[in-house]
C-alpha cells in the first residue's frame, strides 16, 4: 500500500456519513414552462402533439404507453416490466420523474413531455441527482454520492491493539461498495477527519511528518468484484494520539479490471462541502 496526501483547497467542482436524507431535502426547482421545455426537447408543443397526440395518465393503454415505461426503465425510473399498461407503478414513476427533472408533478404526461421522454435525450435519475449536489446543502451531497454505482458506505478508524500501538497502529479504513458489473483492480479513496465537537483534524499517517486535512489513498493490486464490497480490513497506519473521533471517506477514482478508469464526478463538491469544517451533529455517527 502507498499513500498519497493533498492539501486541501477549494476547487470548483463519494462517502457515506450516515443514513441518505432524501432527496426532496433539496430546494424543489421551479417547474419547467412550456417555452423552456419546447426549447430544451427541439420542437414546439404543436409539433409534439402531431406525434402524441393524446395526454397519458393512470390507465391509459397502447404501444405508446409501452415506450414510455421503456424509457422510465432505462432512466433509473421505474422498477417494472414494459406492458403498456399505465398502472399505480408507472404513476409513481411519471411523478418521480417529472419532480426531479423539473416539471409539474401532475402524474399526467403532455404530448411534449412525452416526446422529451421518448425522442429526447432526457437525464438518468443519477444525472439528475448528481446534477443538484450544491456543497452549501449537504442533504443533496449525501443524495448524489448514494446515487452513485461506486461509492463509500462505512469509514472508521480501525484499532488494531490498545496497547501496542507502536507495533499495531490504529488504521483508516474505507468499505467501497461496487455496484458496477465490473471488477475493481484498484482505487483512490479520500478522507477527512474530525474530533469529538466534530472539529477538523489534521491526519498525521505513520511515517510521515506532515499532516494534512485530506489524506488520499490507493488501494492497489486488489479485486473487488462486481457487486461486492472491500475494504474493511485494508487500511492506512495512523500515528499514536491522532485525535480523530469521526471518519469520512469518498472514493476519487477506480480501475477496472479491463484498464478502464473512472473519476468521481462529485468528489470536489463532497471536499468542499466538507474540508475543514465542523462535522454536523447529525453525521456524527
Amino acid at each position: 500500500m502507498r499513500m498519497n496526501r493533498s492539501i486541501w483547497a477549494i476547487v470548483l467542482v463519494l462517502c457515506l456519513l450516515a443514513p441518505i436524507a432524501a432527496l426532496a431535502d433539496a430546494p424543489a426547482a421551479p417547474a419547467v414552462d412550456t417555452a423552456a421545455l419546447e426549447a430544451r426537447v427541439g420542437v414546439t408543443a404543436a409539433q409534439a402533439a402531431e406525434k402524441y397526440p393524446n395526454a397519458l395518465a393512470k390507465n391509459s393503454h397502447g404501444d405508446v404507453v409501452k415506450a414510455v415505461q421503456a424509457k422510465l426503465i432505462e432512466l433509473g425510473y421505474l422498477d417494472d416490466i414494459a406492458d403498456g399498461a399505465f398502472g399505480n407503478k408507472t404513476l409513481a414513476a411519471v411523478q418521480l420523474f417529472q419532480e426531479e427533472q423539473g416539471f409539474a408533478v401532475t402524474g399526467e404526461l403532455s404530448a411534449l413531455e412525452q416526446y422529451y421522454l421518448i425522442d429526447a435525450v432526457p437525464l438518468t435519475r443519477t444525472e439528475v441527482i448528481i446534477s443538484k449536489a450544491d456543497p452549501s446543502n449537504i442533504a443533496s451531497v449525501q443524495a448524489a454520492l448514494n446515487a452513485l454505482t461506486i461509492r463509500v458506505t462505512s469509514a472508521k478508524v480501525l484499532v488494531q491493539s490498545k496497547l501496542n500501538k507502536a507495533t499495531y497502529p490504529d488504521m483508516l479504513t474505507a468499505v467501497v461498495q461496487n455496484d458496477t458489473s465490473s471488477a475493481i483492480t484498484g482505487y483512490t479513496v479520500g478522507f477527512l477527519a474530525f474530533d469529538a465537537n466534530g472539529a477538523a483534524v489534521q491526519i498525521l499517517t505513520q511515517y510521515d511528518e506532515t499532516a494534512y486535512y485530506e489524506i488520499l489513498g490507493d488501494a492497489v493490486d486488489i479485486r473487488l468484484a462486481a457487486g461486492g464490497s472491500f475494504g474493511s480490513s485494508y487500511g492506512w497506519r495512523l500515528q499514536e494520539n491522532h485525535g480523530i473521533v469521526y471518519l469520512i471517506a469518498c472514493v476519487q477514482s477506480v480501475t477496472f479490471e479491463d484498464g478502464s478508469t473512472w473519476e468521481n464526478p462529485v468528489y470536489s463538491i463532497w471536499k468542499e462541502a466538507f474540508a475543514e469544517k465542523t462535522l454536523d451533529e447529525s453525521l456524527r455517527v
